[in-house]
C-alpha cells in the first residue's frame, strides 16, 4: 500500500528537490544540561518545558535575523544555522546574539516553570556556533525526505557540543575575530575529539565589552567580587595544570549542600572521594573561564561583572 511521503524540516524560501549542495553557513547548536535526569523525577512538567522554550527559542532565531533557520528539533536540543552574508562581522554577531538571548530566556523558563523549586535547577544550556563549509539539502526522495545539514563540519561542531558544560557559549577559531572586538574570549585551548582528525581551538565568550574595554584593555576581577574566592581557586588550578575544580573542594557552590548527585554518589561508594560535580552550579561560568585564564598562563583574571548574563540565580 503507498503512503504519502512524509517531509519534516525547515525548509528555506527558495526550496528546491534537489540533492544537497554545498554551501557555507554559521552553524549553531544547543543542548540542555541534566534533562534526561530531570526527565526521571518530573516528566510531564520536563517535556512541556522543552517543547516550550524550543519554540520560543527557535521564533527568536528566524524572526529577529535575516537568513536564520532552525532545521531541527534534537529531544532537547536545536540544530540551527544563519547565512554568512556579505558582512562577516554581522553575520556572527547575530549568531551569538541569538545565543545570549536564548540563555536569558532559557533561565526565565527554568523560573517559569518552577524547576529551581522541584530540584531540576541543575538543568544549563550550553551552545556551540561555527563557521562551516557543509552540505544541506534533500535526503531521501520516496517514502521520507527531510532537508539537512550534513558533513564532516557539521560532525566536529557537535562533538564539540558533547565537552561542553553548564551556560556557556563557545565558538570555533572561525569565528573569534568576528567577535573579539564585541565581546570577552576566553581561549580554552585545543580540543581533540573522536573521529575529528584535526584538533579543535575553541572559545568561550563569556560577556559584553564595557565601553571602556574597547581597544584590548580589559577589567580584571577585585577581591570585592563575591565570586572571587571561588574564581580564584580555579585560576590557580589552572596555572599549576591540575584538574578542573569540583565544588567538594571550597564547598561555596550554592547547590552543593543539597545535589542529589553527590548524594546519591555517596550513598553508593560510603563518602565522595573523587566525586565530580556536574558544573551546573551558578559560579561554574565564572571557575570555567578563570581555570582557562590559568591554564594559559594569561596575567589577570577577567572581571565576570555584577549581572554574569547567564547565572541561573
Amino acid at each position: 500500500m503507498l503512503t504519502s511521503v512524509q517531509t519534516p524540516g525547515n525548509y528555506p524560501a527558495d526550496f528546491k528537490l534537489v540533492k544537497p549542495i554545498e554551501s557555507e553557513r554559521i552553524i549553531v547548536i544547543s543542548d540542555i544540561r541534566r534533562f534526561t535526569s530531570c526527565l526521571e523525577k518530573h516528566q510531564r512538567k520536563t517535556i512541556l518545558f522543552i517543547s516550550e522554550f524550543s519554540d520560543e527559542m527557535a521564533g527568536l532565531i528566524q524572526t529577529n535575523f535575516k537568513d536564520a533557520f532552525v532545521n531541527k528539533y534534537l529531544g532537547d536540543g536545536i540544530l540551527a544555522h544563519f547565512s554568512p552574508g556579505p558582512d562577516h562581522d554581522d553575520a556572527a554577531l547575530s549568531a551569538i546574539k541569538a545565543s545570549f538571548s536564548s540563555l536569558m530566556m532559557f533561565k526565565e523558563y527554568v523560573k517559569k516553570y518552577e524547576l529551581m523549586e522541584k530540584g531540576m535547577g541543575l538543568m544549563g544550556l550550553s551552545i556551540v556556533l561555527s563557521r562551516e563549509s557543509i552540505y544541506r539539502g534533500v535526503v531521501g526522495k520516496c517514502s521520507y525526505i527531510d532537508y539537512t545539514l550534513i558533513g564532516k563540519h557539521v560532525n566536529r561542531v557537535f562533538r564539540a557540543l558533547d565537552s561542553a558544560k553548564g551556560n556557556l557559549i563557545l565558538i570555533f577559531e572561525n569565528l573569534k575575530d568576528h567577535a573579539g572586538e564585541k565581546y570577552i574570549l576566553v581561549d580554552v585551548g585545543l580540543q581533540t575529539y573522536d573521529g575529528v582528525y584535526v584538533p579543535v581551538e575553541l572559545y568561550s565568550v563569556m560577556r559584553d565589552k564595557r565601553d571602556d574595554e574597547i581597544g584590548g584593555k580589559l577589567r580584571t576581577c577585585v577581591s570585592k567580587c563575591l565570586g572571587y574566592k571561588f574564581c580564584k581557586v580555579a585560576f590557580d588550578r589552572g596555572r599549576r595544570k591540575q584538574d578542573f575544580i569540583n565544588c567538594q573542594d571550597c564547598k561555596e557552590c550554592w547547590h552543593w549542600y543539597d545535589c542529589e548527585i553527590k548524594l546519591r554518589y555517596g550513598v553508593e561508594r560510603k563518602g565522595h572521594d573523587k566525586f565530580q560535580c556536574c558544573h551546573i552550579c551558578s559560579n561554574f561560568t565564572k571557575c570555567f573561564h578563570n581555570y582557562y585564564l590559568g591554564k594559559n598562563f594569561s596575567s589577570d583574571m577577567i572581571w565576570c561583572g555584577e549581572n554574569f548574563p547567564y547565572k541561573l540565580t
